[in-house]
């Protein structure tokens, strides 16, 4: 999971750092900044996935990124400090980078820092440090001319050390799910991955069921999920048509004691129904992602089957990191939500803040004079300020290593 995340100058986000949980919704009004810091995220992974070129090309390139301000745009930078498994192994990894702007719209990689522990053995650690384009820091056995437009850890990522944080950053998943799009004729590969929006859902759903062949019970899991939200629904089905996929929903009624089935194909399926089982596959599709993150889940979504969607967060962040952002008071009325699982998103004097929540608010909840979905109805979700010595987190700022005696 990622433990912390430091921002620098990227959209709204000037100066952001902030810890996360196994589940964590980004509360916040239209306009706060909430989908910001998921592009942060996913340009970090795009970044060292696809390269930085292509993830300022998603963006309009890099004047659209940057943060501006009365004294100008910046350069920006981003950190992150997650735990994963490699190989059975627990590690630590400390990764960060800072983007240059250079005339013309042209950029650098300014400087990337990189350090990945064990956590079973504290003293056991490796590190690489680029910066202008030279490594200041060399990985053993790595030579490489390094690209100024590029990270260095795709390349690095060949030595042992790095190769699982490399895997895992270029698996995180990130959804804004369209109902339109999942309607739609799709190609019968899925690719790695339920795509961003939905578009490849049905294909995605026949990879489970030929995973499973049967045994196993992600696609039951997912069934049982959608038929408390859709009554009667008994089944989804891949359905060819020519050289194309879509969706068969298949409902069960009950009249008079005898039972019908009826299909209807997923042209015929509400928003609600679609971005429902859009969800529930992307908390159970296969390979299992280590980070999940989700836009605004509600919409759409009839507010007496939120719980049943807080039903599957809860048994998702068990195998994956769960990331939604949300406006929805109805989300954080569950039992199962605390302020650890909460970040407060504002929007302050032109820049986005992610504080947790503060102490008024958790003094209300412990006396149990309101739940936070009642807090947020009423604009009474009060953040935790910033300390009076508080001081900005540095980007490479990582905490130094024990050595042995």
């Amino acid at each position: 999971m990622i433990r912390q995340v430091t921002i620098k100058n990227f959209r709204s986000l000037a100066n952001v750092h902030v810890s996360l949980n196994t589940l964590t919704f980004l509360v916040g009004i239209n306009g706060s900044g909430k989908s910001n810091f998921l592009d942060a995220l996913r340009f970090v992974q795009e970044s060292v996935k696809e390269g930085v070129q292509n993830a300022f090309d998603n963006r309009s390139g890099i004047q659209a990124v940057r943060y501006h301000s009365m004294r100008g745009p910046r350069d920006f930078g981003l950190a992150v400090v997650l735990e994963y498994e490699d190989r059975g192994e627990k590690k630590l990894a400390h990764y960060a980078f800072e983007i240059a702007a250079k005339p013309d719209r042209d950029f650098e990689v300014k400087r990337e820092k990189c350090r990945v522990e064990s956590q079973e053995d504290p003293f056991v650690s490796h590190a690489y440090e680029v910066q202008e384009g030279k490594f200041v820091q060399v990985v053993p056995g790595v030579l490489a001319k390094l690209d100024r437009h590029r990270l260095a850890l795709p390349i690095v990522s060949a030595a042992e050390p790095f190769t699982g944080l490399y895997d895992h950053l270029c698996s995180w998943r990130f959804y804004s799910l369209i109902p339109d799009r999942i309607r739609e004729l799709q190609d019968p590969d899925p690719g790695l991955a339920l795509k961003k929006d939905g578009s490849n859902l049905a294909a995605v759903i026949l990879e489970i069921k030929q995973a499973e062949k049967g045994n196993g019970n992600r696609y039951q899991t997912v069934l049982e999920l959608l038929s408390q939200i859709v009554p009667g629904m008994a089944g989804v089905e891949p359905w060819p048509q020519g050289n194309k996929l879509t969706l068969k929903f298949l409902q069960e009624t009950k009249k008079e004691g005898k039972k019908s089935r009826w299909s209807f194909p997923a042209l015929n399926m509400s928003d609600g129904t679609l971005r429902a089982l859009g969800i529930l596959i992307a908390l159970n599709q296969i390979p299992i992602p280590p980070l999940v993150a989700i836009e605004e889940p509600e919409a759409t979504i009839h507010p007496g089957a939120l719980g049943v969607l807080m039903d599957a967060f809860n048994e998702g962040k068990t195998r994956s990191q769960i990331l939604v952002t949300t406006h929805c008071p109805d989300l954080l009325d569950h039992s199962s939500v605390t302020d650890e699982n909460l970040r407060l998103v504002e929007f302050r004097e032109g820049e986005t803040l992610l504080l947790p929540v503060g102490a008024v608010s958790k003094s209300a909840i412990k006396k149990r004079l309101a739940t936070y979905g009642e807090l947020m109805r009423e604009n009474q979700l009060v953040p935790q300020e910033f300390p009076a010595n508080w001081k900005p987190q540095k980007l490479f700022d990582f905490p130094s290593t024990p050595r042995k005696p």
